[in-house]
């Protein structure tokens, strides 16, 4: 049986499962009929801050205990720009196992190599025909769970899915709706509708049959007193915890970090009708106030890691806010004391939210000055080209010719796994840098074919602009012929013909 992924539980984690017995229940009755050959899909859904991540862990150490292989994930903001990344943060580990990879990534599920890095992802400015199908990728990784689940039942386990990219939740769409035939459970944990990012891919699949759904409450009064005493590591009268339970709305994260104030605060606070000065309305105040503490070097580090996200290092961050590195391993210890840094080494928020708080309290100048700087130093380590362009659209335009080669560079990658979409959006930031006026000939050029394979109907203008930027005849006639088969390929016959005839037209005369 291959071994599980096993993950610690963490400070407090006991005390903020309170009042989850249903959802705990239906978890482990999943992970029970997984184990007989009967899977299920399980949505964990709840404000940020209610108790998924706890779930998530949770779920880890039963599917742990029960000898289940666990492939987890976690989405992040930053990360939605990189397609697949959901997806190699699951299969990763397994496609850098060498014993494993050659089993379990072959017969159909072998073309997922490129996508999982075993080998570099083909590039060809050919036909749209040569490229990547994206369908190809769901079907091999489909492939790869069955391969997979031939040693045992699996849980397939994913936080923060609402932030997770479209091509990883088309894939856990087509789990899902495969899963009841397989020794698998997944579990996927969501903010509500009104809290996520818009997904196409995403609705599709919060509206699946197949998915149980479990509604995370915010504690009662009962248990807020209780996580309250928990983790102030003293008895919580009842006006304090009516009190407490009103200002955080039962939320467990806002309980849980106003029970550590009250922990520090030495005579303890009594005064219920100050209660609320303790507790944030949002997280940004919450953060604000953790931060206007800390020395200048705290608040630039974590402002770093925040901008950063998963690609954060020690060093790294300590590089992108510009401090030395002594100043950076004390700021980071001081950040993981206060409960804004989950670990001194790893360099990682303790929740999502507090990242989010962290984020929005940077000013727009200076995140977009580090979003650059992060890039740059990403490029250097030859980093993911993606990570490298999903920090690149956040930065701010400054006429930086290698930034225009890094974002023209991550389109291609893009292309090259089969998403224009994305592509399309890194090319119209590259073009917003601005580029000196001869790449910007091929850079429209790569925009309208991004576009054009991405179905936009700005397609047409697009090549209207790269061949008002062309003289040679020949250039022009063949954009001309990809415009013809992109309107033909949309369904506007006529369109396409009259483009064909232009084009045949201005191609130059065989010598």
């Amino acid at each position: 049986m291959t071994s599980a992924t096993h993950v610690p539980a963490t400070r407090n984690e006991a005390s903020t499962v309170l009042e989850r017995e249903r959802e705990l229940r239906a978890i482990e009755e999943a992970l029970d009929r997984a184990r007989s050959g009967a899977g299920s899909a399980i949505l964990v859904e709840g404000e940020a801050g209610i108790g998924k991540s706890t779930l998530v862990r949770r779920t880890i150490d039963m599917a742990s205990s029960r000898d289940m292989l666990v492939l987890r994930a976690q989405g992040g903001e930053l990360e939605r720009a990189l397609p697949y990344g959901v997806v190699t943060e699951l299969f990763g580990p397994l496609a850098r196992d060498e014993r494993r990879r050659a089993d379990l990534f072959s017969g159909p599920a072998a073309v997922t190599a490129p996508l999982l890095g075993m080998e570099r992802a083909a590039r060809s400015d050919d036909a749209e025909g040569d490229r990547p199908d994206p369908y190809a990728y769901l079907h091999g990784l489909f492939w790869v769970i069955l391969n997979l689940v031939e040693d045992g039942p699996l849980a397939i386990i994913v936080d923060d899915a609402q932030w997770a990219d479209e091509p990883s939740l088309r894939f856990l769409h087509r789990l899902v709706q495969r899963v009841d035939e397989l020794p698998v459970m997944v579990l996927l944990a969501m903010r509500p509708d009104g809290d996520s990012p818009e997904s196409a891919a995403g609705n599709l699949l919060r509206a699946h049959r197949a998915l149980t759904r479990l509604v995370l409450e915010p504690l009662s009064q009962a248990g807020v007193g209780s996580l309250m005493s928990s983790v102030a590591g003293r008895s919580i009268d009842n006006q304090l915890s009516a009190a407490s339970w009103l200002a955080t709305g039962g939320n467990p994260f806002f309980v849980t970090e106003l029970g550590s104030e009250l922990a520090r605060i030495a005579d303890g606070l009594r005064d219920a009708d100050r209660i609320e000065s303790f507790v944030p309305d949002r997280v940004g105040r919450f953060v604000e106030a953790r931060l206007a503490a800390a020395a200048p070097s705290a608040r630039l580090l974590a402002a770093a890691v925040a901008v950063m996200g998963d690609s954060a290092t020690l060093s790294r961050a300590v590089t992108v806010s510009g401090i030395d590195a002594q100043s950076g391993l004390e700021a980071a210890r001081w950040l993981s004391e206060v409960g804004i840094l989950d670990d001194a080494t790893a360099i990682a928020f303790r929740h999502p939210i507090v990242r989010s708080g962290v984020y929005a309290g940077i000013p727009g100048p200076a995140r977009a000055a580090m979003h650059r700087a992060a890039a740059l130093l990403l490029a250097d380590e030859h980093a993911d080209i993606g990570v490298i362009g999903a920090q690149l659209r956040a930065a701010e335009p400054a006429g930086d010719q290698r930034a225009v080669q890094l974002l023209s560079a991550a389109a291609d990658e893009a292309v090259a796994r089969g998403e224009p979409d994305v592509a399309v959006g890194l090319l119209r930031r590259a073009l917003a840098e601005p580029p000196e006026l001869t790449e910007r000939v091929r850079l429209v050029s790569q925009l309208a074919r991004s576009e054009a394979a991405a179905g936009s109907a700005s397609a047409p203008e697009t090549f209207a602009e790269a061949m008002s930027l062309i003289d040679d005849p020949g250039v022009r006639a063949g954009l001309l012929l990809e415009l013809g088969h992109a309107l033909v390929s949309s369904g506007q016959w006529v369109a396409g013909r009259g483009t064909f005839e232009r084009g045949l037209s201005e191609a130059p005369e065989d010598e």
